[in-house]
């Protein structure tokens, strides 16, 4: 089962007067590495940290989605142009863009997450529009729901 540790955000919320919401379902049980999903997890919640833009404003969402549990992390910065979306998961690729807080970052964050994902077999994405935001996914299979159900 994979917990998400929201509480390690709250210096952002305290400190930079982010806007973090949170929509999680609970009790949705999966198979994963914890400690790379907390990877996984964690590079999407800095990245809409840096690129949140002046807003500050960031939503959080777990969910069933059919047959899997789908983790957004969504940001309203400035979005990621279309001719750019292949890149971001490249190895020290970097959209040069201002940043809410300066970001020491080495662009190697998103390339690790897809090789996170990748070794598990786990679909993954972004959706974004420029001057909208962005927002990142992974789907992990759903193994049973807080009801004993089983995945079909």
């Amino acid at each position: 089962m994979i917990e998400i540790q929201m509480r390690k955000y709250d210096v952002y919320k305290y400190q930079e007067d982010f806007v973090i919401e949170q929509e999680i379902q609970e009790g949705c049980i999966v198979h994963a590495d914890q400690k790379r999903m907390e990877q996984v997890f964690n590079n999407f919640m800095i990245n809409a940290i840096n690129y949140s833009g002046k807003n500050k404003h960031i939503i959080v969402r777990v969910k069933r989605h059919d047959d899997k549990v789908r983790t957004e992390v969504q940001d309203f910065g400035e979005g990621i142009p279309e001719e750019k979306l292949k890149d971001i998961w490249d190895r020290y690729y970097k959209i040069d863009k201002e940043h809410v807080r300066p970001s020491q970052g080495s662009g190697i964050g998103l390339a690790i997450v897809k090789q996170v994902l990748d070794l598990h077999g786990f679909q993954y994405g972004v959706n974004s529009k420029v001057n909208e935001g962005s927002t990142f996914w992974f789907e992990i299979p759903l193994v049973k729901d807080s009801e004993g159900s089983m995945a079909e």
